[in-house]
């Protein structure tokens, strides 16, 4: 890379041989020319991707690739106004950075690289009171960037300003529970965007640091009467809800919430989501294939045992179907954008990829 701070990491653990039918050469270039930076839609999500996809099948044109488009990325980045938010702007994009490192696919010194990243979130959050609960441009956002920079520095300075930071946010993730700001209602579809299982999962994150546990606990005990009386209506929805459950239930050794994720468990049908719930051309991450896929590999990670966990088998079979539909996509017939990430073809590539790779993945 251009980049003094951030060299590419050689090591190659492993070499996983695939099937996979990969995304169309001839509509890349285009796709990147016209593409934002940003995570969920753009640059630094397609270089997590292409990483994944070169280490996934040995193939060094992908690994050419990702590492193009991470210097085009840092070359637009200086240039270029950003907002904050984690869909679009400068959290998701430091948190990308911060994945690639720790899963070793390049090699960096995060505390140099993200330093201007660092210092933009911290006037946004000290100076901004307007807070919605989201991950796209919200709280959870902002969380889950202060969480992975916690994680990943060693630099006294940069510990003690990010746990005033997951502080601040804490607080004011508090103050919006109190208003009550959490919208509690099922999506009509499933959406990894929702609100109160991406909450739940990220406060798990937020106890494992152990810095403010008072607090997130007094949140979980303001939220419980809702949480655990959902019943949502659609099956993948209950398992998104259920692997958040989950995670709180054995991180806080509740009875009353252990309980409940093993009520929950007992309504899914998987069948009902494999063969009801997503049409053929729904593939996408956030509201497809690829999202309940993902969240079905989640399970895996879990310290308890899940039926769940084993309905990843099911769906990988269905994602390897799936892959031949995709050629018709990849033929520019498709009407989703196919380097997106979020909105993409590429979220069903990756959600097959994590589920058979070695992976260091935390939200």
């Amino acid at each position: 890379m251009n980049e003094n701070n951030m060299a590419m990491n050689k090591k190659r653990p492993y070499k996983i041989s695939t099937d996979v039918q990969y995304v169309n050469n001839d509509s890349i270039s285009h796709n990147i020319i016209n593409a934002d930076l940003g995570l969920f839609h753009g640059k630094l999500g397609m270089t997590i991707f292409y990483y994944h996809l070169f280490r996934f099948t040995s193939d060094k044109k992908w690994e050419i690739l990702a590492e193009e488009l991470l210097d085009d990325l840092f070359m637009e980045i200086q240039t270029c106004s950003l907002s904050t938010d984690f869909e679009y702007g400068l959290t998701g994009i430091g948190w990308g950075i911060e994945y690639l490192v720790k899963n070793e696919f390049v090699d960096a010194n995060t505390d140099e690289v993200l330093e201007s990243i660092d210092d933009k979130v911290f006037h946004k959050i000290v100076a901004n009171d307007a807070w919605n609960i989201g991950l796209s441009s919200g709280l959870l956002g902002y969380i889950s960037y202060v969480l992975t920079r916690l994680r990943s520095t060693n630099n006294p300075t940069t510990q003690y300003l990010q746990k005033q930071l997951l502080i601040e946010l804490i607080n004011k993730l508090a103050e919006a529970v109190d208003s009550q700001k959490i919208n509690f209602n099922e999506p009509d579809s499933f959406d990894i965007l929702w609100d109160v299982p991406l909450l739940l999962i990220v406060l798990e994150q937020c106890l494992n640091i152990n810095l403010y546990n008072s607090k997130i606990i007094q949140i979980l005990k303001e939220i419980e009467a809702e949480v655990l009386t959902l019943l949502p209506q659609k099956h993948s929805n209950r398992a998104y809800l259920l692997l958040g459950l989950e995670k709180i239930a054995v991180k806080i050794s509740s009875k009353r919430w252990k309980a409940s994720a093993e009520l929950l468990s007992q309504t899914i049908d998987l069948k009902e989501i494999l063969s009801n719930e997503f049409t053929r051309r729904n593939v996408t991450l956030r509201t497809g294939k690829g999202g309940i896929a993902l969240v079905l590999h989640l399970f895996t990670k879990l310290a308890v045992s899940s039926k769940l966990s084993f309905g990843i088998q099911d769906f990988q079979y269905t994602i390897r179907e799936e892959l031949n539909f995709e050629q018709w996509l990849n033929s520019g017939k498709g009407g989703i954008s196919k380097t997106d990430l979020l909105l993409g073809e590429f979220g069903l590539h990756l959600a097959y990829i994590l589920s058979n790779t070695p992976i260091k993945l935390t939200v």
